[in-house]
Order: structure tokens, then C-alpha cells, then sequence
């Protein structure tokens, strides 16, 4: 699912399609989501998945501009002063999976936070499968590239 979600985002970050992009961009839901055209081009590709996560994930989509390749967590803890605030990051954390337009509208936050650079294909997964589990595979990543960059830091 993941690969076939990544072609469609390198279809869609392509210049003869930017007026697809910036029309999904502007949906401020996943339910907007599915007022446009380029969504339905994944749906049908993917007939037998959740729509309301494949919106949810097209829509954040639209917002990446360049596919890091890391893990999310890793990449919202890196650096000297972390992407996320780890405040900001139990926020996250704490979005429940029936409500998924507060979880996209937080992931769109982090995106811009981000400068729209993000590991496209980890942000799929996490975005479509977020539940309990994820959230620990991400807490996991998040708190790991944090302590390591400041064990680093002490030992210098």
C-alpha cells in the first residue's frame, strides 16, 4: 500500500499536476479530501482500504514537498533544538484515532513545522494506521534521536 501511495505522490508533486496539488492542499479535512479528482486516482487504486485514512493520508500528502527517507520520530527529535517540542509531541501523541481531522490537522502543523520536508513514507504509515501501537513505534523513535542528541552533547 505504501509503495503504490508513494507513486501517486511523486505523480502529484510533478509540475503538470501542481493545480491537483494545491487544490487538495487547501482542504482543511480529510472529508474535503474527497472533493478532488486526484484523490480518486489513489482510491482506485487501493479498492479494498479505509477511505477515510487514504483521504486523510492524500490529503497530508499534498503537503510534502521533499521526502526526507528517515523516520518521522527520528526527524521531529533531530538537531540541536528539536523540531517538536517534546510538549507539542505529547500533544500528538495523545490524539485518539476516532478523530481523525484533529490528527490531520495536527500532522499538517508539523509539516509546515517541518518546511514540508518529511519521510513521506513513514508519515503514510503512521497517518493510516495510527492506534496505539504507532504511537509507541513513534514515541519510541522520537525519544531515542532525543536522548542520543543530548548524550552526545554531554559527552562533548
Amino acid at each position: 500500500m505504501e509503495d503504490i501511495i508513494m507513486k501517486w505522490w511523486t505523480e502529484l508533486s510533478d509540475d503538470n499536476n501542481k493545480g491537483a496539488c494545491a487544490e487538495l492542499r487547501r482542504a482543511l479535512n480529510p472529508d474535503q479530501v474527497y472533493y478532488h479528482s486526484f484523490f480518486h486516482r489513489l482510491r482506485k487504486r487501493l479498492p479494498n482500504k479505509d477511505e477515510e485514512k487514504l483521504a486523510l493520508v492524500a490529503g497530508l500528502c499534498s503537503h510534502i514537498k521533499e521526502d526526507t527517507g528517515k523516520s518521522l520520530g527520528s526527524t521531529l527529535a533531530a538537531g540541536e533544538r528539536p523540531l517538536m517540542s517534546e510538549a507539542r509531541f505529547k500533544r500528538l501523541l495523545s490524539l485518539s484515532e476516532d478523530d481523525p481531522e484533529k490528527l490531520y490537522r495536527e500532522l499538517v502543523r508539523i509539516i509546515k513545522l517541518s518546511a514540508y520536508k518529511l519521510p513521506v513514507h513513514d508519515l503514510i504509515k503512521k497517518a493510516y494506521y495510527w492506534n496505539d501501537k504507532t504511537k509507541r513505534d513513534l514515541a519510541k523513535d522520537y525519544y531515542t534521536t532525543i536522548t542520543h542528541s543530548t548524550t552526545s552533547e554531554e559527552v562533548n
